[in-house]
């Protein structure tokens, strides 16, 4: 999952992307993303939710049906 999420969400949700690019959600521990942050079992439900419907990550960077379960695995 963590090389699924760093290829699709690494941009936006870094540390030092959040503020600007992802709405200041981070899932990232480090702006390299060599692991995931600790999160609450609210924001994983709310992403895993967004990955399911599509809506994360945006266009043109969709996920396949692999990497969603992949990331599931996660969240």
């Amino acid at each position: 999952p963590l090389a699924v999420a760093r290829r699709a969400c690494l941009g936006c949700h870094a540390p030092g992307t959040a503020d600007d690019r992802g709405a200041g959600f981070v899932l990232f521990a480090d702006d390299e993303g060599k692991a995931f942050a600790r999160l609450p079992a609210r924001d994983k439900r709310r992403t895993a939710d967004r990955v399911a419907a599509g809506t994360m990550p945006p266009k043109p960077a969709r996920l396949s049906a692999g990497d969603k379960a992949a990331l599931s695995e996660f969240l």
